[in-house]
């Protein structure tokens, strides 16, 4: 998705400078089209500080560089071949992966599963907020008229119940 505004960015730069399109201006132009997906991934994978903003960054640039070079090996068709190439790409991560989850290799993801007693205590965020879970049910039946009632259930911290 960036590889081939990069090309093209790159290319017109030469024009506009030298006269003719230049690998040279592949990687600055890359660098700067880094730089917000960059910022977007340290922010997802919660990079801390400026050595992990710099490494999302550096690799983000050395990919689309090396993308961008790439594809100015073949002047025409550069659509086509991205597409062909970028389509082959997916095919192979997606069968190999599949190969390692099929012999054990890597685990198949599972979300944990929670049930109602391990919820149960004092949940800390590690900044001095604190939340406090109790386990209640309620008592009555709404079709009998009955107001429901709510009933602490033994074992957890928190208040007593009235």
């Amino acid at each position: 998705m960036l590889v081939l505004p990069v090309v093209r960015l790159s290319g017109a730069l030469g024009r506009r400078t030298g006269g003719r399109q230049s690998w040279r201006w592949v990687p600055p132009v890359a660098s700067a089209v880094a730089l917000p997906p960059a910022a977007a991934g340290a922010a997802v994978t919660g990079a801390r500080g400026p050595a992990g903003y710099f490494g999302i960054w550096a690799l983000a640039a050395v990919a689309i560089t090396a993308a961008a070079l790439l594809s100015r090996l073949r002047r025409r068709g550069s659509v086509g071949t991205v597409a062909l190439w970028g389509t082959l790409l997916v095919v192979c991560a997606h069968a190999l992966c599949g190969m390692a989850i099929r012999t054990g290799l890597l685990t198949e993801y599972h979300p944990p599963r929670v049930d109602k007693a391990s919820l149960v205590g004092t949940w800390s965020d590690g900044g001095g907020g604190t939340l406090t879970l109790v386990l209640y049910r309620y008592v009555g039946d709404p079709d009998a008229g009955d107001l429901y009632e709510l009933v602490r259930l033994p074992g957890g911290p928190g208040p007593s119940a009235p």
